[in-house]
């Protein structure tokens, strides 16, 4: 378990059907990342990418897939932005290795980690989800042409 503190992110928001397909995600990552990142002056990382997943409207047959970077605090937001600011909690980190590039990771990489996440590990933990988000975490600076990491942030509180 890791302790993340509040942070900034300036991000896209971009609504996703719930069964729209496992590329969609990746897709809008993709464009925000070599499209959009680059505008934001006050990276505090560039190298670092968070994707950040809303399900508080799931049950009306969509989630919020926001691609995002770190940035300070959210004073300077370009047009077509906005800024969101993640709640300190205690997290488990799953982590997924994939030997290519991070631009082909898509939804059945990530789906299979979270099935153990979701239906395996969480009913055994002694927590339950703390949240209605999860974000992913990749750091490009370690990632090569047949090499990535991914790891997946879900806020996670005691049943007791």
């Amino acid at each position: 378990m890791h302790y993340v503190h509040q942070s900034q992110r300036n991000l896209l928001k971009h609504k996703i059907l719930s069964k729209s397909g496992d590329k969609i995600a990746n897709e809008y990552g993709r464009d925000f990342f070599y499209n959009y990142k680059n505008k934001i002056n006050n990276i505090i990382n560039p190298q670092e990418y968070f994707g950040y997943t809303d399900w508080s409207s799931n049950n009306k047959g969509f989630i919020y897939y926001i691609p995002s970077v770190q940035v300070p605090d959210s004073t300077k937001i370009l047009e077509g932005m906005t800024s969101i600011s993640i709640p300190a909690h205690k997290y488990v980190v799953f982590r997924f290795v994939g030997f290519f590039r991070p631009d082909e990771l898509n939804g059945r990489h990530i789906g299979r980690l979270l099935v153990q996440l979701y239906r395996k590990w969480i009913l055994k933990s002694g927590y339950r989800f703390a949240d209605t988000f999860r974000f992913e975490y990749i750091d490009n600076s370690m990632s090569k042409d047949n090499y990535c990491e991914l790891y997946v942030y879900q806020p996670i509180e005691d049943i007791s």
